[in-house]
């Protein structure tokens, strides 16, 4: 396995805090001093050269549950998706934290959304932004929209207040026809 590496063995503290006791041998993120995670760490293994490694099932629970007290609970790592969820009639995958889901990269998206009859990504809050975007280049936006169909590149609507509004240290809008 080629993902994520934890080492048993060196200590780091905790984040922002020094009163959080880790135990001794505890499994902890360490990038300094990497120890790949193998078969040979964990307590249940299924290997196989054809069929699934492991198979979970339950008519009325989860199939699978990994849980952790300093680590991942699940960890996936594959040639072509690390982990993948599907379901016919509820969501493929479900992320509640700090940040439900969290997505990186260094050279392509970060997160990707799509689909064919309805909107690719969707953002939603009670109290702020439905979608932030921030980019550190003078060059890109924070937020991007095009369209390669001859229809508008960005929309903006309110029921009440500004569809679109913009400010800046030189224009607020510009906006540029053919």
């Amino acid at each position: 396995m080629s993902g994520t590496v934890l080492n048993p063995k060196k200590q780091i503290p905790a984040v922002g805090t020094s009163s959080v006791e880790v135990p001794p041998g505890s499994p902890i993120f360490h990038p300094d001093d990497p120890v790949k995670i193998l078969s040979s760490s964990a307590k249940l293994v299924g290997i196989d050269d054809i069929l699934n490694g492991v198979y979970g099932f339950s008519k009325t629970h989860t199939g699978v549950v990994g849980e952790s007290g300093l680590s991942i609970g699940v960890s996936g790592d594959g040639p072509g998706i690390g982990v993948w969820g599907n379901s016919e009639t509820g969501d493929g995958v479900v992320g509640n934290g700090r940040r439900g889901v969290v997505g990186e990269s260094k050279t392509f998206q970060g997160v990707f959304g799509k689909s064919t009859d309805n909107a690719g990504v969707v953002g939603e809050s009670q109290n702020l932004h439905g979608v932030f975007g921030i980019c550190h280049n003078p060059n890109g936006g924070g937020v991007f929209g095009t369209n390669n169909a001859g229809g508008f590149g960005l929309i903006g609507a309110s029921d009440s207040g500004t569809g679109v509004s913009g400010t800046g240290g030189g224009f607020g809008v510009i906006g540029v026809s053919a």
